[in-house]
């Protein structure tokens, strides 16, 4: 399964003046295309045979050992570190640090028959990044936009990350997803916030 976002339409315009390059592209005599952000932020339910589901990261490592097959020879063998995140804050990963190589979703009580937990496995793809500075008047609105992904505790009074009005009154958000965070709930029934 894959799911792929690209903008498409009108482009934001302005009057061209040589002094407006610093804030875009010029595309014709007259017009600048500026510079401006499209993010979006998909809530994404995965229940892998049930709610009772686990999340955890593996990243590749590397150990120096011993060569079994030449004495006294030493090989660099890649192996992989398995990281359980089991809080909210463990789970949310924030723009400007590099993702985990593998963000795996699983159920620890199913297993295949070769014995691994049945299990997904999100590949992010993503050029996104910071839109405004941490605690910036408007940022408040988008607080939603400071992680690439962020796994929380499944909540029927969170049913999404923003709010139209936001748009309206950044200042004061009707939804604050960094709220979402901050209780730090451990995460049984999860739900992942993808940006």
């Amino acid at each position: 399964m894959e799911a792929k976002v690209h903008a498409t339409g009108f482009i934001h315009a302005t009057f061209y003046t040589p002094q407006g390059r610093r804030y875009g592209s010029r595309v014709h005599s007259h017009v600048l295309g500026n510079l401006h952000t499209h993010l979006v932020h998909y809530k994404v339910d995965l229940d892998i045979a049930g709610t009772g589901n686990s999340f955890e990261t593996m990243d590749v490592r590397f150990e120096n050992i011993s060569n079994p097959w030449s004495p006294g020879a030493r090989v660099v063998q890649p192996w992989l570190h398995r990281q359980p995140r089991r809080s909210e804050r463990q789970a949310a990963f924030p723009f400007g640090k590099a993702l985990p190589r593998y963000l795996l979703f699983y159920n620890p009580h199913r297993r295949n028959r070769w014995g691994h937990a049945r299990s997904y496995r999100i590949q992010h793809s993503s050029h996104a990044g910071r839109v405004l500075p941490r605690g910036w008047q408007e940022e408040k609105g988008i607080s939603w936009g400071r992680y690439h992904l962020a796994v929380t505790r499944h909540h029927e009074n969170e049913p999404s990350s923003s709010s139209i009005y936001a748009q309206n009154d950044p200042w004061e958000p009707l939804v604050s997803f960094e709220g979402f965070l901050r209780d730090n709930e451990t995460i049984e029934d999860q739900v992942t916030w993808v940006g």
